[in-house]
């Protein structure tokens, strides 16, 4: 329950910093915050077909605040994600989604469509993840994951090319990404060595982001990224992260989204292809969120 406190104490402290109203705000400044909130709730009473009583809560807040001035632009993003289900067999809420990212990037223009940008983002989650359907020696739920285990954190320099105002093209041949991962059992699942706290690489990414309303209400956005590391002894072999979400506004508060990620990583072992407990290859990871709920935009 502590948990889920803290998580909703963080989501609205992000939509007031970046709701409120800001007396020195210039035109040159760009704000806005998204929130959505999607409950779901099933019960059975002598129902000759059977079932199990459920209720589950997802939520995100997205919110942006852009900088342009001249030649200038500073791009600032956060996205929020969270989610938790229950159903009758449990005593407990299982989480169902979980994300915390922030970009930041400054671009200055070097042309008409080409910009010359410096980057950083992070990557991670707010809580613990288990493997529900796996006990480890202690008889305790197997652990995934955890805040900062794994976290993502990437520095880098490149060009972005705008052919419309809707699709970007990013192009960064020095890319720095670290690897952070503080909780010990959990390093050599995501590549790092049993006593590396943080693992470091150096290359180059490409990549592309799209957003544009493709009908009238059904926005379709959509980024991919790919990382290719200088410093890898093994070879040829990207991490690539793809995200999409097509939003459908049904009215002023309310909303349907549909949304997938996919993330293919081999220093990320997911498979335990012996059965032993350990956690042994890497395999694509996919995620899918459908929701509909209330919305809320300003």
């Amino acid at each position: 329950m502590k948990k889920i406190v803290i998580v909703t104490v963080m989501l609205l402290s992000v939509v007031t910093c970046f709701g409120q109203d800001d007396k020195t705000e210039t035109k040159n400044w760009d704000k806005g915050v998204t929130t959505s909130l999607n409950f779901s709730q099933i019960a059975f009473s002598n129902w000759a077909a059977g079932g199990v009583n459920s209720i589950s809560f997802n939520g995100f807040v997205k919110a942006f605040a852009n900088y342009n001035k001249d030649k200038s632009h500073w791009l600032n993003n956060i996205d929020l994600e969270y989610g938790l289900i229950r159903t009758s067999d449990i005593e407990y809420f299982k989480k169902s989604n979980d994300k915390i990212y922030l970009e930041s990037k400054y671009g200055y223009d070097l042309a008409k469509k080409w910009r010359l940008t410096a980057s950083f983002n992070f990557l991670s989650q707010f809580t613990k993840g288990y493997d529900y359907t796996v006990l480890d020696d202690n008889g305790n739920f197997k652990l995934l994951s955890g805040f900062m285990s794994p976290g993502y954190i990437q520095f880098g320099v490149g060009f972005d090319y705008l052919p419309v105002d809707y699709f970007t093209i990013s192009l960064s041949p020095l890319m720095s990404r670290m690897t952070i991962v503080t909780i010990p059992e959990l390093r050599t699942k995501y590549g790092n060595a049993a006593d590396q706290v943080v693992r470091y690489g150096l290359g180059a990414q490409v990549g592309f982001d799209f957003n544009k309303e493709i009908f009238k209400n059904v926005t379709l956005q959509t980024s991919a990224k790919a990382f290719f590391d200088y410093l890898d002894k093994q070879g040829y072999n990207p991490v690539v992260n793809w995200d999409l979400a097509v939003v459908m506004q049904i009215n002023k508060f309310m909303a349907a989204n549909i949304g997938t990620s996919l993330i293919w990583d081999k220093n990320v072992l997911v498979l335990d292809t012996d059965g032993d407990g350990v956690y042994d290859k890497s395999a694509l990871q996919f995620k899918e969120l459908l929701g509909v709920g209330f919305t809320f935009s300003f």
